[in-house]
């Protein structure tokens, strides 16, 4: 039915860099049960890291759960969507 479709969105995370970073925002992901397909990390001179992730996502109200919830993980700076380069970001 319509209610199993699922839409890819491209979200970023901009954060200062740590051990265990990544592994902490990939367990929120898994916990509100969306699929990661794609995710891609830059390094940047400033000790901070920037994190793109492809999700399969229900609708805008999980995904929106989801970045709430990132927004809270130590060390993130920023999360948002981005779409097609066009970044439309969330500073917390």
């Amino acid at each position: 039915g319509e209610a199993d479709l699922l839409y890819p969105v491209r979200i970023q995370v901009q954060a200062w860099d740590r051990v265990g970073l990544v592994r902490d925002i990939t367990s929120l992901v898994a916990e509100e049960k969306i699929n990661i397909t794609s995710i891609n990390l830059t390094n940047n001179d400033d000790q901070t890291i920037s994190t793109f992730l492809t999700l399969e996502t229900k609708n805008l109200a999980q995904l929106s759960r989801l970045l709430a919830k990132i927004e809270g993980v130590r060390g993130v700076i920023s999360t948002g969507r981005t779409d097609d380069g066009a970044s439309a970001k969330v500073n917390s």
